[in-house]
């Protein structure tokens, strides 16, 4: 088993200790990966990730999202999900849900 690089590791504690709580403000974000095809909820054409990081804001199953293109993709993924489902993927800007901190 490959060591999982260090950005990917913000990706699995956010979901481990993000998604679930009170809803947050801010996300931790990794350039060129994604969950793929996997825990979309919706897609809407939006101008920036932080438009992206609005919707799903406001969307109380949303603990994900992707970017890309004009492109926001609404997520609920589990923390599984990141060493199974997320892929390399160039363009795409996936965000979780920050930890919540005190």
């Amino acid at each position: 088993m490959r060591p999982m690089p260090l950005g990917l590791m913000s990706v699995v504690a956010a979901i481990a200790f993000g998604a679930g709580y009170a809803p947050a403000t801010s996300y931790d974000c990794i350039k060129g990966k994604d969950f793929y095809c996997h825990g979309d909820l919706s897609n809407l054409a939006l101008h920036s990730v932080d438009d992206c990081q609005d919707a799903c804001s406001v969307d109380v199953r949303c603990n994900a999202l992707a970017f890309n293109r004009g492109r926001c993709y609404l997520k609920a993924v589990v923390q599984q999900d990141v060493q199974t489902k997320i892929i390399n993927h160039n363009d795409v800007i996936t965000c979780v849900l920050a930890a919540q901190r005190t």
